[in-house]
């Protein structure tokens, strides 16, 4: 031991406890399709010991570091945003959050990977593992994808990304101001202005009938009253 490291830093450079055998980096659940400039969901790291199938705990100071591979197998880290140096490895479990990312997967081999790595400390010997493949869109095509599942719709999303409603319903019911979830949401179903708008969806008898519309403007409702109250901790209406 050298007199030097008596003053050591608050983040362990180097390890000093011994390791178990074969620890291994292991992503959880990420979104497998997202687009550019939005902060990418966070999900969790878990360093496991296979020996055990539990994760590894004795990881106080540690950091996960996060990189960007290219479907053509390149690092390309300077594409992805992340606010922070490294991601703290707490018992074992990291979460990774405030990630960003800059250009499409099209013209980067066609998917992107994450790759977490241990940052900290610099000699676990621990092997960097790689995610299921990113594709990444381009933030001006969010707005047209209709969504799979008419929950994950928000209220302030445009129509068009509503299942069920089409271009020319999205134009009409947009030239009668109604252009997101929430404008469908406060359509009372009884009002003189809902049968207008009726009238107007209506006239040439196409493919979005009378009780599908209401039926819209129910799950709309529902959608809305979900999200407030799931989130009636951030008051921002």
């Amino acid at each position: 031991h050298h007199h030097s490291q008596a003053a050591s830093p608050s983040f362990p450079t180097q390890i000093t406890v011994s390791l178990p055998p074969n620890l291994k980096l292991r992503f959880g659940i990420i979104k497998t399709k997202w687009f550019t400039r939005r902060p990418y969901p966070e999900f969790q790291v878990t360093l496991i010991n296979p020996e055990t199938i539990t994760p590894f705990t004795q990881t106080e100071g540690w950091l996960v570091g996060i990189k960007l591979v290219s479907g053509n197998g390149h690092y390309v880290s300077q594409l992805l945003h992340t606010s922070v140096y490294g991601f703290p490895l707490l018992q074992g479990k990291a979460t990774i959050q405030g990630l960003k990312f800059t250009a499409v997967s099209s013209r980067n081999g066609g998917f992107f990977q994450l790759e977490a790595y241990i940052k900290t400390p610099e000699n676990t010997k621990i092997e960097a593992v790689k995610s299921v493949e990113i594709k990444v869109l381009s933030e001006r095509l969010k707005n047209d994808t209709k969504v799979s599942d008419i929950d994950e719709l928000n209220s302030g999303d445009e129509l068009s990304r509503v299942p069920g409603i089409g271009k020319k319903y999205t134009s009409r019911l947009g030239d009668a101001g109604v252009k997101t979830v929430r404008d469908l949401a406060e359509i009372d179903p009884t009002s003189k202005r809902c049968s207008t708008l009726l009238d107007m969806i209506r006239k040439d008898r196409g493919s979005l009938t009378e009780f599908k519309f209401l039926n819209l403007i129910e799950k709309m409702k529902q959608i809305i009253k979900k999200q407030q109250t799931g989130h009636n901790n951030n008051n921002n209406n």
